[in-house]
């Protein structure tokens, strides 16, 4: 999927009732954002795309469908180029590569192991909104209207995954993404290829497509590999700007809010008088 720019201003929304509720704001201080390992966010079907694993038959027959011996070129010029293979071990690995049915048993553990591997969610998420003024979300993420929406003003990225985010834009689809060891083949023999960098439609399937039911939402992402720390990322770009204050929220995490982020203004979300909507003062 070919990513846009995100907008100008993103909203995060809260509760405010749990254990983590005060770290959470003092973290904001600092452009604190905690992310979420994916395997706990509360749609089940999300980052879950359904798994095929292809048999040796059916990846020889896509070998030989591709050209093999345009794919053995490909595999033994990527694995010179590693640099990670001695001449020994190079002989070794191109006797792999002899027939395509030799080549489909030697690839299909590698590319099985790389699903396996995005399958077990290693990646953390933090999920924002382009809207701020959503009932349901309110209702469903913000603790009934108890919580709080955090409004960020978006910069562009300066490099660094601790200190500059790339908000992602989500793709709502009605069909269940679904993946095959033939389309990992496929991907990585076509990113192998030339100097252009290919997408990655893991990325995609598994952490930015959603069903369409949730469309409404509007929802970027922030991610991160769990292997670069956990819990609170740091971003000089996304600079929160403004708290709103939940209709039913407790009056002392209101006073805990201005205390803590004085610099940081602060409004409540009222019940429109006449409409189903919300309004801020």
């Amino acid at each position: 999927m070919k990513q846009i720019m995100p907008p100008k201003n993103l909203y995060r929304y809260r509760p405010s009732g749990s254990d983590f509720f005060e770290e959470e704001v003092r973290q904001l201080r600092n452009n604190g954002i905690f992310l979420t390992p994916a395997k706990f966010l509360n749609d089940p079907f999300d980052c879950n795309p359904a798994i095929q694993k292809s048999s040796i038959r059916d990846l020889t027959r896509e070998i030989r469908r591709f050209g093999f011996e345009k794919f053995r070129k490909i595999r033994m010029d990527h694995a010179k180029a590693s640099g990670e293979y001695d001449p020994k071990r190079l002989q070794e690995l191109r006797k792999r590569y002899e027939t395509p049915t030799k080549s489909a048993i030697f690839e299909s553990p590698l590319l099985n192991d790389l699903l396996s591997v995005y399958r077990k969610n290693d990646l953390r998420v933090s999920c924002l909104s382009e809207v701020h003024d959503s009932i349901l979300m309110w209702s469903h993420y913000a603790e009934g209207h108890k919580g709080f929406v955090v409004k960020y003003k978006v910069l562009s990225p300066r490099g660094g995954s601790k200190t500059s985010a790339a908000p992602i834009k989500v793709n709502y689809v009605s069909d269940r993404p679904i993946f095959s060891s033939i389309d990992i083949l496929l991907w990585r023999l076509d990113s192998l290829q030339g100097d252009e960098v290919h997408e990655d439609p893991l990325l995609d399937a598994f952490y930015l497509s959603k069903a369409e039911i949730w469309s409404s939402e509007e929802e970027w992402r922030l991610i991160e590999s769990a292997s670069n720390g956990g819990g609170y990322y740091y971003y000089e770009n996304m600079v929160p700007i403004q708290i709103i204050v939940g209709i039913n929220m407790p009056e002392r995490n209101v006073e805990f809010l201005r205390k803590t982020l004085p610099e940081i203004d602060i409004c409540r979300a009222r019940i429109d008088p006449v409409s189903y909507s919300m309004c801020f003062e």
